[in-house]
């Protein structure tokens, strides 16, 4: 189900922007590596 609305587009872009995701990302990554 894909919604398209300017809130969930913009809620999706603050928390991909959010230092705390971009640290699980990298975390997960490193992760994923093993």
């Amino acid at each position: 189900i894909t919604i398209n609305t300017p809130i969930i587009g913009n809620l999706l872009t603050e928390i991909i922007h959010s230092p705390q995701i971009q640290n699980i990302m990298r975390l997960s990554a490193i992760i994923s590596k093993e």
